[in-house]
């Protein structure tokens, strides 16, 4: 092997060598999205069945059917939230499948 072919060798394996780096760092990244955003889905829901049942209408707080009886903003935010959190995470796992069944 002539010296130019070597050096074109070693280019070759330090970007071989850059992208699984590279693929590692996006993959670390992904999983620890997907972790905050289920768990910040999780910490909704949580928060949701903690609002404070008031009474709508003459219903007793704990018969309503809804936790929007009152027509409050608040629950309609959270649920706005854990949707948005849910549909990260989602997204997330299925570019995370997909990522691992083309290297495959």
């Amino acid at each position: 092997m002539r010296s130019e072919e070597r050096v074109k060798e070693l280019h070759r394996k330090m970007a071989v060598l850059e992208k699984k780096k590279a693929q590692k760092v996006i993959a670390i990244q992904t999983a620890v999205a997907f972790v905050a955003s289920l768990f910040l889905a999780i910490t909704s829901a949580v928060m949701i069945a903690r609002l404070p049942k008031t009474t709508a209408a003459g219903v007793p707080g704990s018969m309503a059917g809804s936790i929007f009886a009152e027509n409050g903003a608040l629950g309609y935010i959270m649920v706005a939230l854990i949707s948005l959190c849910l549909g990260i995470s989602f997204t997330l796992f299925c570019v995370l499948i997909n990522k691992r069944m083309k290297e495959e």
